[in-house]
């Protein structure tokens, strides 16, 4: 009963694959198209994950190492953006949508759950493509990744098992991640491709702002690297997590719509209407209810005429009618109390000050290594709920927003890619801010350098690269 959605302050509802695009239009609702082309490609389900989590643990070997759906596949890819496409143009046969997301909670693993994807030799090609781009040869891979293969086809990622048995039983830092990690950042382009390809498509057919939902923290694993993801999407639904709100809003592009998920149902009223302020406060463009049965429950009328149950009687069948329960009303009262706030910040953007905190995804992989050191065998155990309390990146990350807003000053995040020309250009930071920044690359070095002999000011915090 779409008529009910309007009673809890809503005004859209998502259409997903399978159900019917006309009936919300009709009930004069926006609509919101998501994961277009089906689910299991850009994220992967927990009946297919499972069994691949529990291979490996039982034999700590490659062969279980295979992802489901490969991202190294052509074919699989198009046909994908196809299927987005397609479902797109019926869903437009009945009116505008508000937004098409491509997925929710997308990976490379599941969340961003550690396991070795993606050992399938089109990935494994991939892997090797991606090293000849950052290595001129296959002489400087050798040497900077202290490995030894007699032609490139040879070359094969370390496992983490392998890369944690050769450098994290030795006492100090691990002194060569190089291998491990570029594996990582090949499962990161990988996804970051499948996800481009598949956006293409859907802005062929549509201005909708299009992007992804569940976005989730950045880690070693999952492929959530945010420099190479969020380019070129104009839509995002982020957890905010570690920091994760304000780092999406920055590395993604100008323009792009930002929305915040709530959960009604656990919060009280105050809190429910101070949380959606916040968001407002920071940009927030629309909100995502989690979900419909926690903010709507039935209430079954009984059936006329029918005296004795028997529905064989002939007796009317009960109807289902949705009303709002008391999660339902909190969040209807909240969204009332914020439309005069919500008139004043439509179309604001956030004013960042001069101060630029770097974003380093080799420094969330390495610290990711250092963090699961005393976990041993049980590392991909290390689940995306975990690392929100025991991740290194993530808490220093979130600790220099709160801190610095403390001060009154709304940073800005930067891509340690794009750093160097960033700090080479015009409009350049006052203060440089390096957050557990374990990982820095030589060209980021010199700019940094460059960067204090102009005046400027560097503030690190620990382990500094």
């Amino acid at each position: 009963d779409y008529g009910a959605v309007a009673t809890v302050g809503c005004n859209g509802v998502y259409v997903t694959t399978g159900a019917d695009p006309a009936a919300p239009a009709a009930a004069g609702l926006l609509r919101l198209l998501d994961q277009p082309a089906g689910k299991g490609l850009l994220e992967l389900r927990e009946e297919r994950f499972a069994p691949v989590r529990d291979c490996f643990e039982a034999q700590r070997s490659v062969r279980c190492l295979v992802r489901p759906t490969c991202l190294a596949d052509p074919e699989l890819e198009a046909d994908a953006a196809s299927r987005a496409a397609a479902r797109c143009r019926e869903a437009l046969k009945h009116g505008p949508l508000v937004g098409v997301l491509l997925a929710d909670e997308a990976s490379f693993t599941r969340h961003g759950n550690p396991l070795d994807f993606d050992f399938d030799p089109r990935s494994l090609q991939l892997f090797r493509q991606h090293a000849l781009e950052r290595h001129p040869t296959l002489g400087v891979i050798q040497q900077q990744w202290a490995v030894d293969v007699g032609a490139l086809e040879q070359l094969v990622p370390p496992t983490t098992d392998q890369a944690r048995n050769r450098f994290l039983n030795s006492p100090g830092l691990p002194n060569n991640l190089a291998a491990w990690s570029a594996f990582r950042d090949s499962n990161d382009r990988q996804l970051a491709g499948a996800v481009a390809a598949m956006a293409r498509a859907v802005r062929g057919e549509t201005n909708a702002p299009v992007g992804l939902g569940g976005l989730q923290t950045p880690a070693a694993f999952g492929g959530h690297h945010y420099g190479r993801l969020l380019p070129g999407l104009s839509l995002l639904e982020t957890y905010d997590i570690g920091g994760a709100r304000d780092l999406a809003q920055c590395l993604a592009g100008p323009g792009t719509v930002h929305w915040q998920t709530v959960f009604p149902q656990d919060l009280d009223g105050d809190v429910l209407t101070s949380q959606l302020a916040e968001g407002l406060a920071h940009g927030l463009g629309g909100v995502v209810v989690w979900s419909s049965g926690t903010v709507l429950s039935v209430a079954t009328s009984s059936s006329v005429g029918d005296t004795t149950g028997d529905r064989r009687s002939g007796a009317q069948d009960a109807v289902d009618t949705p009303k709002p329960n008391a999660a339902g009303k909190r969040l209807a009262r909240a969204l009332k109390t914020l439309e005069p706030v919500a008139e004043v910040c439509a179309g604001a953007s956030m004013a960042r000050d001069p101060v630029w905190v770097l974003e380093s995804q080799a420094s969330v992989r390495a610290w990711w290594m250092l963090d699961s050191w005393r976990d041993g065998r049980t590392w991909n155990r290390r689940r995306t709920s975990y690392e929100a309390t025991h991740s290194t990146s993530q808490a220093s990350r979130e600790s220099w927003l709160r801190l610095l807003a403390d001060l009154g000053v709304q940073p800005r995040f930067v891509d340690s890619r794009s750093l160097a020309a960033k700090l080479r250009g015009a409009n350049g930071p006052r203060l440089l801010v390096l957050p557990a920044t374990l990982a820095l690359g030589e060209e980021v070095v010199r700019s940094i350098k460059s960067f204090c002999a102009r005046g400027g000011v560097v503030l690190a915090d620990h382990s500094l690269g």
